[in-house]
């Protein structure tokens, strides 16, 4: 897992989405909190940095407002990225699954001198040219490649799950030091998503 803080990884912050941190302000109101937060319906604020850790318990993700967010993550070199890997809690701990994460992307961010660069950038194939995404505080970055295209499944029992690299980016022998995350939708909660870990796989140049 070359995404995790263990092995030298960790989260760009001006490519990732602010952390959902609910306020209530009277008594009432935070034991109804806390008990949806014991329910797995509202997770406790935590650092983006906790998806980047192994290990799936009971309240410890990632939360962001509402159903669409991004988390860019640096990796410690560049790799062949191969697959994507994502974990959420298991379904016989959390009572409420609608704050998972459902269809999701990772995109590459392309260096400058990385090797297929002009492969990428004079591609008539779709499925290989680069795109602009404007991320926090209209952080924009335009060399940018859609590297899978998946949808977590919530309602299975296999927790984590690994999705691979389209075909076309596989053949084209790129590495990449960063990589972006990006949750469009969950599984129906209007409140947060909840990231409890996420893991790029791949083998070093």
């Amino acid at each position: 897992d070359f995404a995790s803080i263990a092995n030298g990884g960790y989260v760009i912050s001006t490519l990732t989405s602010a952390t959902y941190r609910p306020t209530p302000a009277l008594s009432s109101i935070s034991s109804f909190v806390e008990l949806l937060r014991f329910m797995g319906i509202v997770s406790r604020g935590q650092s983006p940095d906790v998806a980047l850790q192994a290990g799936a318990e009971l309240h410890e993700c990632w939360p962001f407002p509402g159903s669409e967010g991004f988390i860019g993550i640096q990796l410690e070199y560049g790799i062949y990225v191969e697959s994507a890997a994502v974990d959420h809690v298991s379904m016989d701990f959390a009572l409420n699954r609608s704050s998972s994460p459902r269809h999701m992307r990772l995109w590459g961010i392309i260096a400058d001198d990385a090797p297929g660069r002009h492969l990428v950038t004079q591609s008539a194939d779709y499925t290989l040219s680069t795109t602009q995404l404007t991320f926090r505080g209209s952080q924009q970055v335009s060399d940018i490649i859609l590297l899978a295209d998946f949808e977590y499944a919530a309602n299975i029992r296999q927790s984590l799950q690994t999705f691979s690299v389209l075909e076309p980016i596989q053949s084209l022998n790129m590495t990449f030091s960063q990589v972006v995350v990006e949750i469009l939708s969950n599984w129906g909660s209007l409140e947060s998503t909840c990231l409890y870990n996420v893991r790029i796989h791949g083998r070093r140049q």
